[in-house]
């Protein structure tokens, strides 16, 4: 790959490129070399530095709110869950449009994309294999589902002995739905 600052020609691999996740080839367009002399130019000029700065900062902060919105909702939903803008939408569109579990639609704030914490529990890290994914959640219910969820690993602990609550649950209340909602996803991703 050719270095973007000296135009040198150079294997892309870790000797020759720092690693770049937003980037397509996966590795920083200029060379090891390259960076290591922009930082040492930075270092002996501050101010040069902090010019260079305000101007990505300005560059970000031009864009119309809307714009820097999408832009993170996409880059989060691409990075977390290995998804797209598209599923999003689809995914929406397959609920009637409102949250997986109850009624609510989505008013200024996106949904939630719920995943099996079971497979992937963000530990140390928010992202997923992407293969857990569920379905998209209002606030309150993906609280909710959160503390559902470790309430039956409780009940599935062989020391309190396994509880069937579903026996004794309304049909129209949210936990027979959430239970609902869950099992729905266990059949389909085992």
């Amino acid at each position: 790959m050719k270095c973007t600052k000296c135009s040198v020609d150079k294997p892309l691999t870790e000797e020759f490129f720092y690693k770049h996740k937003s980037t397509k080839t996966g590795f920083h367009t200029q060379c090891i070399e390259c960076v290591k002399e922009i930082q040492r130019e930075l270092r002996k000029d501050p101010e040069k530095g902090e010019i260079a700065r305000l101007r990505a900062s300005k560059h970000w902060h031009a864009k119309p709110q809307e714009e820097r919105s999408k832009i993170c909702n996409e880059r989060r939903l691409s990075q977390r869950f290995k998804r797209t803008p598209e599923w999003y939408d689809e995914t929406l569109e397959t609920q009637s449009g409102h949250c997986a579990i109850c009624s609510v639609e989505p008013g200024k704030r996106r949904f939630h994309v719920d995943h099996n914490h079971a497979c992937c529990p963000c530990v140390g890290t928010r992202y997923t294999c992407g293969k857990c994914v569920r379905g998209l959640l209002c606030d309150a219910c993906n609280t909710s589902l959160g503390y559902l969820e470790r309430l039956m690993a409780d009940f599935e602990n062989p020391e309190v002995g396994e509880v069937d609550l579903r026996n004794s649950l309304r049909p129209d209340s949210w936990t027979y739905k959430a239970l609902k909602y869950l099992k729905s996803y266990e059949r389909t991703h085992r």
